[in-house]
């Protein structure tokens, strides 16, 4: 959702993104419709329509990307809204991935991960707003360059490329 926004922000033009959480992490293996069939979609359609009619009605002066993440309850039990930096760490990083050969497909591959332990996440984040039963808004501006000396490897990789 994020990166349309980001996107058009930075063709001047302001965006809400609305992602909801998905509770229990149990979503790898299941079929779809396991795993949506819990989703509170309401709550996240009531929140992005009030964040987006709010800025329709007094656009600011400058384009801004408004990411708004929703926990996965009702509207009536969420505990609250809290502006919220962006968060690094997922809730569980991958701790191990490995190719499964596809029986009867030659040069096929499935990949197979397992998962961390949970991470707390820090409750300043989007993330840990949404673990702690908050919604997380974040305003966020253009993305810019920024120089890396230390990428100069990739620098002269594409001057060997196009003989620069």
């Amino acid at each position: 959702t994020i990166g349309a926004a980001l996107t058009a922000r930075n063709g001047n033009v302001s965006g809400v993104a609305v992602s909801q959480s998905v509770d229990g992490f149990g979503v790898e293996g299941q079929g779809w419709d396991e795993a949506i069939a819990d989703q509170h979609w309401e709550s996240a359609a009531t929140v992005g329509a009030a964040v987006t009619q709010a800025l329709v009605d007094d656009l600011p002066t400058e384009p801004v990307v408004v990411n708004v993440n929703v926990p996965n309850r009702p509207l009536e039990e969420i505990d609250g809204w809290r502006h919220a930096a962006v968060g690094l760490l997922p809730p569980r990083a991958v701790a191990t991935a490995t190719l499964d050969p596809v029986p009867g497909h030659d040069d096929r591959y499935r990949v197979k991960m397992s998962w961390g332990a949970k991470v707390d996440l820090d409750p300043a984040t989007d993330g840990g707003a949404v673990e702690h039963n908050h919604i997380a808004i974040s305003y966020l501006s253009r993305l810019e360059h920024h120089d890396r000396p230390d990428l100069a490897p990739a620098d002269a990789a594409l001057d060997a490329l196009l003989g620069g």
